[in-house]
């Protein structure tokens, strides 16, 4: 008869009876709910990774009150805790040099294949409060990582120093860094 053919012996299950005979074990049981357990963790446990946690809004600081004048155009030298105030702007304002990101210039006692950079963290200060974010610059002047543009000037990073002697590391408090504020071009049509 159609249908009925059965290419097992007799009175053996088929492979289709063997398969459920086979999801039906005691250790096949286990893995699924193993596999079950673990599917609900991970999209519980990926679900909490796609949303970022809360960031704490960072609050404006009073400034150290350690600083110097200086006037657009006229270089300066700053070390970490420092602030500049620019007088000569329309809105006088100031930046601070917050630290020291990273220093990875090649050292003079070395012959390096890359010259590396010193990359320092400046603050904006307005009216004696210090606002986030933390900008940062470079010493490379590759791709312009020197110069940003803040409060309609240009803040460029001029020189860092000390210049490193050896692959130790310079604490902080050892670095000035000079920087020289411009006014920005101004945009629109000439």
């Amino acid at each position: 008869m159609r249908g009925e053919y059965n290419a097992e012996p007799c009175g053996q299950p088929n492979r289709y009876e063997r398969r459920l005979t086979h999801m039906n074990s005691p250790k096949m049981k286990f893995v699924a709910s193993l596999f079950g357990v673990l599917a609900v963790l991970f999209v519980t446990g990926c679900s909490a990774a796609l949303v970022p946690p809360p960031t704490p809004i960072s609050q404006p600081t009073k400034s150290s009150g350690e600083g110097l004048e200086t006037r657009l155009g006229v270089p300066m030298t700053l070390h970490v805790g420092q602030t500049a105030r620019v007088t000569d702007s329309p809105d006088p304002f100031a930046i601070q040099l917050y630290g020291i990101a990273g220093d990875s210039r090649c050292p003079k006692s070395v012959t390096c294949v890359w010259a590396g950079e010193a990359r320092v963290q400046i603050m904006f200060e307005e009216n004696g409060i210090l606002h986030p974010p933390i900008l940062e610059l470079s010493s490379s002047p590759a791709g312009n990582q020197n110069v940003i543009a803040l409060e309609g000037c240009i803040v460029t990073l001029i020189d860092v120093q000390p210049e490193r002697e050896t692959t130790e590391p310079i604490p902080s408090n050892a670095y000035a860094v000079t920087f020289v504020i411009t006014r920005a071009a101004p945009t629109g049509t000439p």
